[in-house]
């Protein structure tokens, strides 16, 4: 497994999560420590830094192959994967994984499967050549039935964590594993900056 490591120091991105209050919202701070790869994409050309998109910050990775857009919430992992090559991509979903705090390996579930089937096998997403998606991924254990609905508890438990998803990409009959590990922490100064917006005082 080969790991690329990345500056920290431009890789910080607020993230609007769900509501504090009636007049301020959680604000998430998510960091790209470190990519690992499973074969020799490490020799590609990479990149990273950030990018705006939806008045949001994304963390942006891009090698040879892959570009990804990557931040998260209070709850939810979210991504923009595009396909740079001139083939068909696949993401195998069922050997996906979520590392969370405790280094605790996490299966994961994705837009378009039922909650009810989160522990069932996922077939691979497709991913066109030149194609792109989007997608929203949460840990399966995060998912529980209560009191007549679906709850999803968080991704971290405090205030910061660090955290890795591991994600395997099958281009050209070879299946390379991807692992972005990030900070998560909530952003005291943003949330700040957003009290005082809404500040009677003002």
């Amino acid at each position: 497994m080969k790991k690329k490591l990345l500056f920290v120091t431009i890789l910080s991105l607020f993230i609007f999560g769900g509501c504090t209050g009636t007049s301020t919202r959680n604000i998430y701070k998510t960091t790209l420590i470190s990519v690992e790869t499973s074969t020799s994409v490490d020799d590609y050309n990479y990149e990273i830094k950030i990018l705006e998109k939806d008045n949001k910050n994304y963390a942006l990775y891009e090698d040879e192959i892959i570009t990804l857009l990557l931040y998260a919430n209070s709850k939810v992992i979210k991504i923009d994967f595009n396909n740079k090559t001139d083939s068909t991509m696949k993401i195998h979903w069922d050997n996906a994984i979520f590392i969370d705090e405790y280094n605790l390996s996490n299966r994961v579930i994705h837009v378009g499967v039922k909650l009810t089937d989160s522990y069932n096998f996922q077939v691979p997403t497709i991913v066109s050549r030149r194609g792109r998606i989007e997608d929203n991924i949460v840990p399966a254990k995060n998912i529980k039935f209560i009191n007549s609905e679906w709850r999803y508890s968080p991704l971290i438990k405090g205030n910061q964590a660090v955290v890795s998803l591991l994600l395997p990409i099958e281009v050209a009959d070879e299946i390379i594993e991807y692992i972005f590990k990030f900070e998560i922490q909530i952003d005291e100064e943003k949330i700040k900056e957003e009290e005082n917006k809404f500040s009677p005082n003002k």
